[in-house]
C-alpha cells in the first residue's frame, strides 16, 4: 500500500528536494542527487557513471517521474531533472 502513487510520489520527491547536490566527480557522503537538464546532460552523468543512458520517447530506462536512483558507493543517489520537473513531459502529446 506504501507503493501506491497517492502515498509515494510526494514522500519520494520532498526527501529528493532536500539531498545536497553532488556532481559526478564527487563520491557522496550522504544520499545525495544529480541534477540533469536535457537527455544529453543526463547522458554526460550516466556515462560517468557507468549507467544504462539510452531512452525511449524522451524517457531514461529506468527512471521514475525522470528521476533514476542506483546505490552508489554505500549512499543512494538520484540523478533527478532540474528543478524537480520531469523533462519527458515535454514530449507527450495528446
Amino acid at each position: 500500500e506504501s507503493l501506491l502513487k497517492e502515498k509515494y510520489d510526494a514522500p519520494l520527491l520532498d526527501a529528493i528536494k532536500q539531498m545536497p547536490t553532488v556532481t559526478v566527480a564527487d563520491v557522496p557522503s550522504s544520499d545525495a542527487k544529480i541534477e540533469y537538464t536535457d537527455h544529453n546532460s543526463f547522458r554526460a552523468v550516466a556515462n560517468r557513471l557507468g549507467i544504462m543512458h539510452d531512452e525511449k520517447a524522451g524517457v531514461a530506462r529506468t527512471a521514475y517521474l525522470g528521476i533514476v536512483t542506483l546505490f552508489w558507493k554505500g549512499h543512494y543517489l538520484h540523478i533527478t531533472p532540474r528543478d524537480g520537473q520531469p523533462l519527458y513531459k515535454q514530449y507527450i502529446t495528446f
